[in-house]
């Protein structure tokens, strides 16, 4: 994918381009292809945001949301919803999440289903992952496995990883379809294509159990270390618990406790595992565990991200 020149931006975005203006704020706040700067996006947010259009008012919305300090959400809202009205299916999206989320406003899946639903219907891949979403888990409406395939099947056929990978769960717990190791094996494989850590992780469950492919522990492994140093908690601790036991690898007690350190800062089951599993480890093996964070920390902070959500809930 190519992006347009950086110059070539600007001087649309001078010459009075909304959609310019608002992929410049968007350059300057996330600090792609220039150096980040929040007062340079505020500036093409609220210059864009004077043109009264769809753009305009998206432009507004993100100023209020990511780039104000701090965020008013009430008043993002009220712009994501003036452009949603007038068809834009990124502002329609980022009310629905308002709304789901409860951001500034009461939390509502009703709302947030409203414009979820628009933004499905144009056929955008978030909104129809979304709307999958609401009927698998009965989020505002009445749970429908039915519902919720097809629409985690039309966002991933549109590319969108974390589809795959609800998607892939529904065959794997034949939520609303036979049960189907080979296809969700198949949707995980897809998803760590694309360094999705909860689809590398589930991936590497397959492999190590030789559920939908052939048992290979030696890959599940590798795979896990892959979800680990992404971030991906659950991955963290099944390195933990596996090198703390030596199931599908030699035993390794200090990286065992630093795999359930480094995830114990957002699960409380590594901080159960280090107290009940590893409370008695020596002096020798807590230091070289200490040693092993370090590097651990240092890889997990030069890891390739995914540019797919996940969450990361600590769940393990």
């Amino acid at each position: 994918m190519t992006h347009e020149d950086i110059d070539k931006l600007k001087a649309r975005a001078i010459s009075g381009d909304t959609d310019a203006q608002v992929r410049l704020g968007n350059r300057y706040l996330e600090g792609f292809t220039v150096e980040k700067d929040i007062e340079e996006a505020k500036k093409w947010y609220l210059l864009a945001g004077e043109s009264g259009t769809a753009d305009g008012y998206m432009a507004l919305g993100l100023y209020y949301c990511d780039a104000a300090t701090p965020p008013d959400y009430t008043k993002a809202l009220e712009a994501y919803e003036k452009a949603a009205d007038l068809g834009h299916v990124g502002a329609q999206l980022n009310a629905g999440r308002i709304y789901w989320m409860g951001q500034g406003v009461e939390q509502s899946y009703l709302r947030a289903g409203k414009w979820i639903k628009l933004a499905a219907d144009a056929g955008h891949e978030q909104g129809l992952f979304l709307l999958g979403g609401m009927y698998a888990e009965s989020l505002g409406v009445k749970q429908d496995y039915k519902l919720a395939l097809k629409y985690y099947q039309q966002s991933a056929d549109l590319g969108y990883v974390c589809a795959m990978f609800n998607l892939g769960n529904m065959y794997r717990e034949a939520q609303g379809v036979k049960k189907d190791m080979s296809k969700a094996t198949e949707l995980y494989r897809a998803g760590s294509v694309h360094n999705h850590p909860p689809s590398l992780c589930n991936l590497g469950v397959s492999y190590m159990t030789g559920l939908g492919v052939e048992q290979d522990p030696k890959e599940g492994m590798r795979l896990f270390y892959e979800a680990a140093i992404r971030g991906y908690t659950v991955a963290q601790m099944n390195m933990a618990g596996n090198t703390a036991f030596g199931q599908g690898c030699r035993k390794n007690i200090p990286l065992a406790y630093a795999w359930a350190t480094i995830a114990s800062a957002v699960s409380q089951t590594a901080r159960d595992f280090l107290e009940n599993e590893l409370g008695e480890i020596t002096v020798a093996q807590k230091k070289r565990g200490e040693e092993l964070i370090i590097k651990l920390n240092k890889l997990i902070a030069q890891a390739d991200p995914s540019p797919f959500p996940f969450v990361n809930d600590g769940i393990a």
